[in-house]
């Protein structure tokens, strides 16, 4: 009978509502902004809060603004408006500006890095216009994530990056590329790829220039480019020294278009930024891979690399194919 009086103590201190709790007072980050302007780091936060019987999350998103000489004091500045602690072990996707890539881009990074209570395979995206826009017209992650893939797979201009792959890009390669978007009369529009080299913003490619890379990165599933059609696209890499070759098999409607103007604008596109020493491809790591020996030895490999692309072409019309 003892051992029955515990388990009855014991149970609804086990299984009360602790963790109901604890959900209420959190503000669970979904969409994550950092801006820098004026010399102070501009903090914009969309958080989800949870407030159902069931334990369950209600999808009621507010919108938070900070300003403050560092981050921890603007996250901290947020959780005094919002009476609840950050929690960013759930941001989906974290946007950031030009300003703060060129003025405190490494600083961000390693706030992420120690912070202990975020989880770092979010999307990170770079938005051209004021900040403030996204989040003043409650555009949410889900929007965002979802206009990102959907052009991946239906247009080939953009590739989502995560927060852990832009990172190693930009420690291994001193390059990484970051999807851009705009907000334009009242909608959300692709730009294509920012270009950052040494923790600085190169340029943003175009959208057709952004569709090629993705091409020969071999990351394109469908996409219409001109008056072509690409139904399937495989493209594989080979390094022999210094020397890359680069097959691309394509099934399209439009061949002919294909084979004359794609492998031409390829080419030139990988030589104007081989002049501006930046690394579209990562060649250089994939030689290394390849052929250490020969990537200690050479000096200067980035503007020693010749290219050689290849494009083989199946024909498809109306979903019938003919080789």
């Amino acid at each position: 009978m003892k051992k029955i009086w515990i388990l009855l103590i014991i149970i609804p201190l086990i299984t009360g509502c602790s963790s109901y709790t604890e959900l209420n007072d959190l503000g669970i980050v979904s969409l994550l902004g950092i801006d820098y302007q004026n010399n102070k780091y501009q903090v914009y936060v969309t958080i989800i809060e949870g407030k159902q019987d069931d334990g369950t999350l209600e999808k009621e998103q507010t919108f938070f603004h900070s300003e403050a000489n560092n981050l921890e004091e603007a996250f901290q500045k947020i959780t005094l408006q919002s009476d609840k602690k950050l929690y960013l072990s759930h941001v989906d996707s974290l946007l950031i500006t030009k300003d703060l890539i060129n003025y405190k881009l490494k600083d961000t990074l390693s706030n992420f890095l120690n912070n202990n209570e975020s989880r770092n395979n979010f999307n990170i995206v770079l938005v051209k216009e004021n900040i403030s826009l996204f989040f003043k017209q409650k555009i949410t992650a889900e929007q965002i994530n979802k206009l990102i893939e959907i052009n991946h797979h239906q247009s080939g201009i953009i590739t989502e990056i995560d927060f852990e792959s832009f990172l190693k890009n930009l420690l291994i390669d001193t390059n990484s590329m970051i999807p851009t978007i705009s907000y334009y009369d009242d909608h959300l529009e692709i730009e294509g790829f920012t270009l950052i080299k040494d923790f600085k913003v190169l340029e943003t490619l175009t959208k057709e220039e952004s569709f090629i890379i993705n091409l020969l990165s071999n990351k394109v599933t469908h996409a219409i480019w001109k008056d072509a059609t690409i139904y399937e696209s495989e493209s594989i890499i080979k390094t022999n020294k210094n020397k890359i070759t680069i097959n691309i098999h394509i099934t399209t409607d439009q061949p002919t278009l294909i084979k004359k103007e794609l492998k031409e604008k390829s080419k030139s596109l990988l030589l104007y930024y081989q002049n501006k020493n930046y690394d579209l491809l990562k060649l250089q790591s994939k030689i290394k891979q390849n052929d250490y020996s020969y990537f200690k030895k050479t000096n200067n490999l980035l503007e020693k690399i010749e290219f050689n692309i290849k494009i083989k072409t199946k024909e498809k019309n109306n979903y019938i194919e003919e080789d």
